[in-house]
């Protein structure tokens, strides 16, 4: 069961499924052909890229543990891993409760599980990189990041691996603006001005996290050698949980919604924001938020709608609540919700470290690029831990991690 960095590139080849590509017809709307949207099953459970990435991960991850414990030393608590093994018991009873009553999504506990995983798996594939080669990320993540933004620019290409894409463009398009060659300064800013175009009347998810990356970029460039600037970042890391508490308590002061009121795109940002947050997400999270206080605390509501009390939207909601947090939480239970969270606030938190201390230009940019998407992910959608973005946000994380840890052990190696 071999991992190796160099696979990585062929396996986003992979995710870049066909259900993503379009095709536009005679009246200017996005179609799929029939033949493009077979599924293979087992049983009854679909058998995608995604999901046997997901199968794949847990795996090589238990095989580690039992014939190679000393890969996570000094990179991840032992506790940690030993509770993530542990918490597939109850979780897999919630999957199983909901595969019984016929629920949709019934296997989203434990899926979000096994991607939780992929922040373990990082470290396996640090293993066949030399001490500080992030030559890796750079000859693969450049041009997959640019030959996707050329896709979505023409609108023939969406997926959620555009959040991740706009957080790498940020990273490359700042990478080749730090070169002193003038040719490559223009070039990167025409990549950051590329990415602002798409984004600009784009959804406010990927408005955050262009302007959160670029913001880190900038802030640990200018003022890293700054006390205060590691006490914000390590600020940031906890603004999600924060702010979906502060959004939980003004809606509930606010009262029910009982309709959608959106804001243009040509509304002011606080205008957009407000919207979004309070009339757009809040339903939502608010029913998650039930839906929790209600549960077991090991078994999860694997597979239970949301219910949604709001003209124009379906009763039941399948989607998912829109908050990794909370969702988190819903679908595997208080304590294995609880530990997914405590791997992933890790990672944020390692990735600190990565983006103030490692002397690589270009990992330090790829690290301020996660540390955004996994930020503002995590509090607005649920992309950063779903099965399509999850496994490249947090596998990268503990990439750039290690690399970090190994140049601490090699001072003397220069980037």
């Amino acid at each position: 069961m071999r991992a190796r960095w160099d696979g990585l590139l062929g396996l986003f080849i992979l995710y870049i499924s066909p259900y993503n590509f379009f095709a536009v017809d005679s009246s200017n709307s996005m179609s799929i052909p029939d033949e493009l949207r077979e599924v293979v099953y087992l049983g009854s459970f679909p058998i995608t890229v995604e999901i046997a990435m997901c199968l794949f991960i847990a795996t090589r991850v238990f095989f580690e543990l039992l014939y190679n414990p000393k890969t996570f030393q000094g990179k991840i608590s032992g506790t940690l891993l030993l509770l993530w093994v542990a918490a597939f018991f109850p979780v897999g009873i919630g999957m199983y409760f909901g595969y019984l009553d016929g629920l949709p999504n019934w296997s989203r506990g434990i899926r979000w599980l096994m991607i939780s995983g992929s922040y373990f798996y990082g470290f396996i594939l640090l293993k066949s990189i030399s001490i500080a080669d992030d030559r890796c990320l750079r000859v693969t993540f450049i041009p997959l990041t640019l030959a996707i933004l050329c896709l979505i620019s023409i609108h023939i290409f969406w997926s959620h691996l555009v959040f991740l894409n706009i957080a790498l463009g940020v990273a490359v398009g700042c990478y080749f603006i730090a070169d002193k060659n003038i040719s490559k300064k223009l070039f990167g800013l025409g990549v950051l001005i590329l990415f602002f175009n798409f984004i600009y009347t784009s959804s406010l998810a990927m408005y955050g996290i262009y302007f959160v990356a670029l913001f880190y970029i900038v802030l640990v460039e200018f003022f890293g050698n700054y006390r205060s600037t590691k006490w914000l970042l390590v600020l940031s890391v906890f603004l999600a949980p924060i702010l979906t508490a502060l959004v939980l308590w003004l809606g509930f002061l606010q009262g029910d919604i009982t309709q959608l009121l959106y804001a243009p795109l040509d509304a002011n940002f606080y205008d957009r924001a407000y919207s979004k947050v309070l009339f757009d997400r809040y339903p939502f999270w608010s029913s998650a938020w039930s839906q929790i206080i209600s549960s077991n605390f090991f078994i999860g509501h694997a597979g239970v709608p949301l219910l949604i009390d709001i003209p124009g939207l379906p009763s039941e909601w399948i989607m998912g609540s829109h908050n990794s947090i909370l969702e988190i939480l819903k679908v595997s239970g208080l304590f294995a919700g609880a530990l997914i969270l405590w791997i992933y606030f890790t990672a944020l938190i390692n990735l600190i470290a990565v983006i103030l201390y490692h002397p690589s230009c270009f990992l330090r940019y790829f690290g301020a690029a996660l540390l955004a998407i996994g930020e503002v992910g995590m509090f607005v959608g649920d992309f950063p831990v779903d099965m399509t973005v999850g496994f490249w946000i947090w596998t990268l994380a503990s990439l750039c991690y290690g690399m970090y840890l190994k140049c601490l052990n090699n001072p003397r190696v220069a980037l």
